[in-house]
């Protein structure tokens, strides 16, 4: 069974980028922040200051890239024929919008074993990549 697990996108009083990142597991919730903005001066990111949410909660698809990164709702993914693609979920489950017109449903088998897809970004970091508008 894949780890329910969740990313918040957070920008700091500066606007510093920085993801939250959530699991919730037997009904213990964990808590962790990603690594902060190298240029970030702030003195804290918790929860009373400097904490802002500047887009949706992110969940896990449950896979990885082929680098082993673990891929999340909101993520870009390249393909390995060079199109590009963003990850986004419905009722039904997780599904990948791509640039060329086709759709892919995740499945039980692994991306990277399939597809040899790899995370480049995400739409809230790279708005300037494809689809990431």
């Amino acid at each position: 069974m894949r780890d329910i697990k969740f990313r918040t996108p957070t920008k700091c009083q500066n606007g510093h980028f920085r993801w939250y990142y959530y699991s919730v597991s037997f009904g213990e919730v964990k808590t962790k922040w990603g690594e902060k903005h190298p240029d970030c001066t702030c003195p804290t990111w918790d929860f009373k200051e400097g904490f802002q949410e500047c887009g949706p909660d992110q969940q896990f698809t449950g896979q990885k890239d082929k680098n082993g990164k673990e891929i999340y709702e909101g993520d870009l993914l390249k393909y390995a024929e060079g199109s590009v693609g963003v990850v986004k979920y419905i009722m039904t489950g997780f599904y990948v919008a791509r640039d060329d017109g086709c759709i892919y449903l995740y499945a039980s088998a692994s991306l990277e074993n399939n597809y040899g897809v790899k995370v480049i970004g995400n739409i809230h970091e790279n708005p300037e990549l494809p689809e990431g508008k």
